[in-house]
This record gives structure tokens, sequence and C-alpha cells, in this order.
């Protein structure tokens, strides 16, 4: 079985046949000529969905020719641009039908569609002042859904000989109850076995008092009844309902009281009232409900004050009123309560058998004494309280979770909460508010009792106070400089027991702080009490350093490596995640960090490639890191596992940990590069970050550019620092010709910049267009894609991926011109559509180009490039020609070719050539020299279109 979609060229694919397809989507904008043509050209077809048409010539009415036209529909689905209309269908067309959507339909009866054996399913908005459907016994309907629009005001439905198990009649969504007609019912008869019915309407009078007689059990019961009253006799003899659902809004007379007598078991009862009332005694003694959802909004509530629902185990009311619901105390297995009460509940009475309680909007000074008594509550919820204290909790032994949330979130509207100490159960509480201080009362909680709040941050780093061997004054000064904090690097000088708790922990929020403050603690171990021959070390934590290479300089340089942590240790070697931290004695074990431990190597032992007389092999192995090819950086990397890195080799190794697919190699090379350089160069080797992903094709097959490169790098300048990601971005630049732009697109200039941006001065030509490299993305490129690209250049994102380079705006530093001869400047290929800034350093240059740019005009200073003697404005969007040109006395040479932007022809192509048709934008007009330039400059070169 085949399926086809209908969108596009519709008229072509009509003229053939497709005896295959059995589902067919219609949804074009194209003009259909007629049924019978798509009948034709799909005539096995036994599914079609239409969802939107865009002209119909004959017809635009789904009827009796329709049906007639596809005997073998099993399955149709409209949307509500096409009206269906089952007026004189033969009943013998529809046979097959199993599933009916219609969204649209102005027919007024529906007859026809219960005597179908094969219809299970059906759904359909009525669009018609009135409706009949009335079903046969031959009809093999399960479940209806009837959807009426707003000016619907009469139906007369009889479904009992039908085997309808789901029946749902409401009005239409868009226009609810406040723009309807009321609802004249005729009659409304559903079958025995109906087990769900939902009804939604508006009616002045009341719904049929024998709709239900035949049934005795629901499992879905929805009324939604919108003026009009109720029958008592409404459920008839319906005894049990699993799930019942009222919402009455506006009724014209009380709720009756005998309306729920004959429902002798309702598990779960859903009661919404609007603008309406009860009579007394609404719910009949010893009623059944297990669950009950009481939501009222302008109703006295007093008639319910003698309810008694013995069975009552779940309640979730809505109390308005001004006494709380004591009645409450007649359901003695009572065990879930939520309750919406503006009020002082101090009068409720006890609920023992309470284990789950939410209060909202309570009032008082402290929590009712129903709750702070009860000693089988598990759960508590609070919301919008405004208790000044929560009063003695000592009898409230089982309470486990604990919630509270003051009236706006205000932390000065949080009750004292110091009494939550003396509950012995409690695993958790929530404080639901944005902390600005620190109550010491949260330090002072068990350690199995988890603390939350509205700052993840702190929760956290509360968490690993509460369990650190620090002093509990120590705790809250370092708690209370946290709840100030809002980015890591605002964080102030801390004890040395905060950071290797936090260390430990595995928390990473602060871990460059952590680096920082650890490698100023091994410095100053280095100058107090250096490595040495009579050091023993201990490991805590995991070491770049391999326990094979630690061996052997051990026995080189003849300290110890010790396996646990003793008095006998001098120095602790502090890796990540460390270990036995609650042994440190800070007064005896020096901390040092893998820099010390490297420095030490090197300067005690150096290998023989960080020896002086072995520069010849060092350029070696550089030329093999610089190389492209992979198995040259693997044969370096084990060179240097054996000799040694030097200074000059970072940088490179770091490049290839970055950009390498590798997992093996990486790992090596971090091992290698383990202590060296400072701590943002450590941060930036032992992160997660990589660049091996941003060449070659996205998941579309379209080029990524160095726009994925670029924004991923400039996400890491605060942690990288400037200096190593200009340092990278020219190295990603040398390897892949690419990612400059990082560089370029920078307004302040450093020496990175500068040193970068000089490789582009090629002889005296300052080539921005090599260093943009926006050309790579264009490779792939023929003629028709290069000049589609040259009429979009400005918002192309060909070149520009996801326009993650933004406006690509560069600047061209003056640096550049005071340590270089420079007469000619390259902007061609640079996104351009106006001038660079920096470019007035440049007025002295007598060769630039502007070629494949989006400008549309130049500036009148343009006239200061006074020795200018070849300009090229090609592929451009110049709307006329740049009277300030004339002005520029040296030009020889002057391009103009495709310096107006590309018009799109009739058929959307872009062109240079297009002579006027249908289109809007008419012909292509060149840009063309005035007789006034000719004349005034007779030996100048004029390169212009051809087309004439």
């Amino acid at each position: 079985m085949s399926k086809v979609r209908l969108s596009f060229g519709i008229a072509e694919k009509l003229q053939h046949i497709y005896p295959d397809v059995e589902k067919l989507t219609i949804d074009t904008d194209d003009e259909i000529v007629s049924w019978p043509e798509v009948a034709k050209a799909f005539p096995n077809v036994k599914a079609i969905k239409i969802r939107e048409i865009a002209k119909i010539a004959e017809q635009r009415t789904v009827d009796s020719d329709f049906f007639s036209l596809f005997p073998a529909l099993e399955s149709l689905i409209t949307d509500k641009v096409v009206d269906t209309d089952f007026t004189n269908v033969n009943p013998n067309t529809l046979s097959h039908l199993s599933e009916l959507s219609i969204s649209r339909s102005s027919s007024s009866d529906l007859s026809v569609l219960g005597e179908l054996p094969n219809l299970k399913t059906l759904t359909i908005t009525i669009k018609n002042k009135a409706l009949r459907f009335y079903t046969q016994a031959n009809s093999g309907l399960e479940k209806v859904k009837l959807t009426l629009f707003k000016y619907c005001h009469e139906f007369d439905i009889d479904l009992r000989a039908a085997p309808v198990t789901e029946l749902r009649i409401d009005h239409y969504d868009e226009y609810r109850y406040d723009d309807v007609e009321t609802i004249t019912i005729k009659a409304l008869h559903v079958p025995a076995c109906l087990s769900k019915l939902y009804l939604g309407i508006k009616t002045a009078s009341a719904l049929p008092s024998t709709m239900l007689d035949n049934i005795s059990r629901l499992e879905h019961f929805w009324l939604e009844q919108n003026s009009g009253f109720l029958n008592e006799s409404l459920f008839g003899n319906l005894s049990h309902v699993t799930y019942c659902r009222l919402k009455l809004i506006g009724l014209n007379a009380p709720i009756p009281t005998g309306l729920l007598s004959n429902l002798t078991e309702i598990e779960r009862l859903y009661l919404e009232v609007k603008n309406a009332q009860f009579e007394q005694n609404f719910f009949p003694a010893n009623c059944s409900i297990e669950e009950l959802d009481l939501r009222c909004d302008n109703v006295d509530m007093t008639p319910l004050f003698n309810t008694c629902l013995p069975k009552l185990k779940t309640a979730n009311l809505h109390w308005h009123h001004e006494q709380p619901p004591i009645w409450l105390a007649n359901s003695p297995e009572l065990t879930s309560l939520n309750l919406l009460f503006a009020g002082d509940l101090s009068a409720q009475p006890t609920l023992p058998a309470l284990t789950n309680c939410s209060l909202h909007a309570p009032v008082g000074e402290q929590l009712p004494a129903f709750i702070r008594h009860n000693s089988n509550l598990e759960r508590l919820s609070l919301y919008h309280c405004a208790f000044s204290t929560l009063g003695d909790l000592n009898a409230m032994t089982s309470l486990k979770e604990f919630r509270i949330q003051p009236k706006d979130r205000c932390e000065n509207q949080l009750p004292n909460v110091d009494s939550i100490t003396d509950l012995p159960a409690l695993e958790s509480i929530y404080l639901d508010i944005h902390p600005t201080k620190i109550n010491s009362v949260w330090l002072q909680l068990a350690p199995q009792v988890e603390l939350n709040l509205w700052n993840d941050h702190l929760v956290k780093e509360l968490s690993i106070l509460r369990g650190t061997t620090l002093t509990f004054d120590q705790c809250l000064e370092c708690a209370n400089i946290l709840v100030a904090i809002k980015k890591p690097a605002e964080l102030p000088a801390m004890p040395a027991e905060f950071h290797l708790a936090l260390m430990a922990a595995k928390y990473n929020r602060f871990k460059a702080q952590h680096k920082t403050w650890l490698r100023e603690v091994a410095a100053q171990s280095e100058q107090q009490k250096p490595l040495a021959q009579d050091s023993i070390i201990f490991i805590s934590g995991r070491s770049a350093f391999k326990a094979a290479e630690l061996n052997q300089k051990s026995a080189e340089l003849g300290f110890t490596i010790s396996k646990k942590l003793d008095n006998k240790v001098t120095h602790v070697l502090l890796g990540s995640a460390p270990k036995s931290i609650e042994l440190l004695d800070l007064e005896r074990h020096r901390l040092i960090d893998e820099t010390s431990l490297q420095h030490y190597f090197t300067h005690q032992a150096p290998k023989f490639l960080q020896q002086e007389n072995s520069a010849a092999m060092g350029d070696t192995v550089l030329a093999m890191l610089a190389s492209p090819d992979e198995a040259s950086h693997q044969v370096a990397v084990q060179m240097l596992e054996q000799g040694g890195v030097t200074e000059a080799m970072r940088l490179p190794l770091f490049f290839i940990l970055k950009t390498t697919s590798d997992n093996k190699l990486r790992k090596q090379i971090k091992e290698l590069l383990a202590g060296m350089g400072d701590e943002l160069f450590q941060l930036a080797v032992n992160d997660r970050i990589l660049f091996n992903t941003c060449q070659g094709l996205d998941k579309y097959g379209r080029p990524m550019g160095q726009g994925v490169m670029i924004d991923k790098l400039k996400k890491q300048k605060k942690k990288w620092g400037d200096v190593l990601c200009n340092q990278f971005a020219k190295l990603y630049f040398e390897r892949f010709g690419e990612g400059l732009m990082f560089l370029m697109m920078q307004k302040e200039t450093s020496a990175e910049q500068l040193d970068a941006l000089a490789t582009l001065v090629d002889g005296d030509c300052l080539n921005w267009r090599r260093g943009a490299a926006f050309e790579q993305a264009l490779a792939l490129f023929d003629e028709h894609n290069m000049v589609h690209y040259y009429r979009h250049i400005n918002c192309s994102t060909t070149v520009n991926h996801h326009r993650l380079l933004g406006t690509a705006k560069t600047y061209l530093p003056s640096e550049l011109t005071q340590n270089h001869t420079i007469a000619s400047l390259d902007l061609g290929h640079c996104l351009l559509d106006a001038l660079p800034k920096g470019i007035e350093h440049y007025r002295h240059i007598r060769r630039l180009n502007l070629s494949a740019n989006a400008l549309t005009k130049l500036p009148s200073d343009f006239a200061l490039f006074s020795e200018l003697e070849e300009l090229s404005l090609s592929h451009n969007h110049f709307t006329a020609f740049p009277e300030v040109l004339l002005k520029l006395k040296n030009l020889k040479r002057l391009d103009l070719r495709c310096a107006r932007k590309p018009v799109a022809s009739d058929n959307y192509v872009s062109t240079y050539t297009y002579q006027g048709g249908t289109s809007c934008e008419g012909p292509y007009r060149p840009i063309r020299a005035p007789q006034a330039f000719r004349d005034a400059f007779p030996d100048c070169e004029i390169l212009e279109d051809t087309l004439t």
C-alpha cells in the first residue's frame, strides 16, 4: 500500500493514473479542476485527507457526487476549508467507511450515517441551525463526537439502536457559551451499552429526564451546562459512575437535593458551580463518594454544612465561606486534603486518618491545631500562608515532606521555621523563596534532610557545607557569602576547607576559583618546603600523571609515593575529585598541584627534548604537530612522551587536543600537558569543549563554514581568556583556512590579533578577503547558485551559517599600516554593506577590491582615496553610478560588471540578463559609467556588462 501527498504540480500529477495508491492527502494552493479528475488518477484510494484547497472550479463541497466517485473509501478526514453535505447520499456509496472526521458539515440530517455497519468512529462539526441524527439496528457506530456551531439551536438525537460506547456533544471551542444560541433538545436517547457520555451545551430547559433510564453504570459522565435547570431525575436508573464531572454555570433554578439520590456509588466526583445555588442537603446521606473535587464561585455554601461522606478518602475543596468545612469530620477515612480557604482554621476538627494535606491561603498566628496535633500526617504543603510561626511541632512524628510558600513568595513573609528541627521523620523541606540571607536553622537540619530553595546552586552548596568538617560558624559565614553570589567570578577569598569540600564533592561551579586557590597554595608550598629527595607524596584524587611515570621519577629523583595519608606524608598532590580530605592536616601536609610536580621534574630531570642541545629535534616535532596529517601527530606525541614537552609545543598540542576526533590521542595529550601553563590553560585543557565537529556539512548537507567554530570560541573567552582564544583562532586559520574572522571582528587590538592579521599581508597587499574565508563555503556552487548568492549576499546563511556571525562586521587596524607598506587592499567577499571601520587609515592605497559584497553606495569621503588607480565594484547592489568616483583623479581601471543587484525572473531565478516579463522587478539594468566620467577619464579602462 502506497500513499501520495498532493501539494505542488497538481495538474501534471493528475495526468497519470496511480492504481497502487490507497492513501491520499490533499494539501495544496494549486487549482484542482474537479473531483472526477482526482478519482480518475486514484481509482483505488481508500483513505483521503483534505487539509487545504485553494480553488475548486466545479465544486467546493464533499457531497453525494464525491462519494459516488470513491466507492472503496474507508476513511475520510476533512479540514474546515471544505464543506461536507450528506443530503441525498446513497448509503451504498458509504458502505466501506469505517472512520469519518468532518470539520464542517452543513447537513441537517445525519441519519444516513446511522445505517452503516462498518462505520465505527464519527467526528463531525455541524454548521446548521438544526440537527437530526437517528441510528438503525445495522449501525456499527462505537464512538461519536458531535460539535455544534454557535447558531445551532435544536437537535433531535436517537442513538439507541447503535452499539455506541462513547458519545460527546458540545459547542465549537471558539465560541463556547459566550456567543452561542440556546439549544432546544427535542430528543436525546442513548444506548444501554454507553460507557462514556460528555455533554457541553447551553439550554433554556433541562436535559431529558429519561435520557439515562436504560443505563445502570457509566465509566465517565461529564456534563457542562450553561443556563437552564436540572431535573431531579436526571440520572434516571444510573447507580454507579466511576468519574462524574458536573460543571454548572448560571442555572435558572437551584440544584435539586435529590439529584444524586440514585447514585449509590461514585468513585470520583468533580463538581464546579458558578452563579448557581444548592438546595439544602445536596449530598444524600451516606453517599459513597471516594474522591471529591468541589469548586464554587459566587455560591452560598451553607447548604453543604450537614454533608456526610463516610467513604471519602480524597478531597479537593475551593471553600468560599466564613466558616471552615467542619463537615469533613464526618469522613473518618479521609487521607488526602487539598483545601483553599482564606480564613482561620482553628475551629477545624481533627482528621485522624489524614496523611497528605495542602492548605492554600491559610491565616492565623500559627499552624492550626488539627495539623500540629496529627501524628499520622506525612506530607504537608502551605501555599500563600501568612503565619508568623509554625508553632509546636513535636506531635507531628510522621511528617516526611514539608513545603512552605509564603505570601508573594516573599522571604520576609516566611514564618519562623525554628521548630522544623523537632520533626524526627523529616526527609525534605522546600522553602519556596528566593533567599537573600541564610537562616542558621537550615544548617542545623539532620544530614538526611534534603533542603530545597529557589536557588539550585545554593541548595547544592549548602548540602555540601553541611557535610564538611567546617565548624558551624564557618559554615554559616560561607553560606552567607554564597547566598549573595550571582556569578562564580564574584567569589571572594575562602578558607581552604571550603575549596577542599566542594572539590571533593565534584561540584564544578567554582572550578576556576578552586584552580586559582590551589595554584596560590602550591606556589607557597614550593617556596616554604620545596620537593626534594626526602619528600613523601600522597596523590589525592585523579591526576594526569601516569602511575608508571610517577614510579619512574620516584626511582630517578628519590622521593616516595605513599598509598595512604598519614603523618609521614610531607606533600599532597591535589587532583580532581580529591579523596581523604578529612585526614588532611594543613599545618603538616603541604598542598601541591600538577604544575608544582611538573616544574620539579623539568628542573631536576629534564627529558632530552627539554634540554638546550635538542633544538633541531624540537623543530622536527613542531613541524609534525603543524602537519594536517593525524598520523604525524600520533608519532609526535609518542616522541614527546619519551622526550618531554617544551613551552613552544604547548599551543600546537592544545590545538590538536581540541580538534582531533581520536579519543586515545586526546587522552595522551592531556597527560602530556598536565601541570603546564597557568590555571586558565589548565582549565582549558581539562574542559570538554571540542572543535572537531565544526567542519564539513550540517545535517541538511549545507557547509557549516566558520560560524559554528567562532560562536563556540566566543563562549569560551571568559573561561580560557582572550590570549588563548586569539592564539587558538590563528592556529585554526593556519590549519583549516578559516576562523580568522574571530580576530577580524574584534574592535580592540591585541598583540595576538596583530600577529595573526599580519599573515594576511602578501607583498604590498592586505588580503582581507583571504582572512574572511567566505569563499570556501561557495566552492561547490555552480553559476546559477552563485548569482542567487549575489542577490542575497547580505542575508545569506550559506557563508554565515544560521547567522552565527551576526552582521560579520570587521575592523581594519591602523597598526598594520605602521608595520607594513600596503598599496593594495582586497575586501572582496567580505559581506560588506558599508565600508569597514578603520578603512580611513588606508586612504593612501592605489588598488582597492570591493567586489562580491552588498554595497549600495559609496560615502562622500571616499574622495579622500586620492591615489587610487584601480577599483573593483563588481557583484554589488549599487542602484546608480557612484558620483564620488568623479573626484578620483588618478583612476586608471574601474570594474562595474554586475555592480547592480541581480533581479528575479518570472520563475524566481536570479539573473543579470533578464529583460522583463511578468516579474514586478522589471528588467535588469546594468550600472554604466556616465559620459561625464568617460570625458573626465579618457584613459581609464572601464569594465561593464555587455548586455544591451
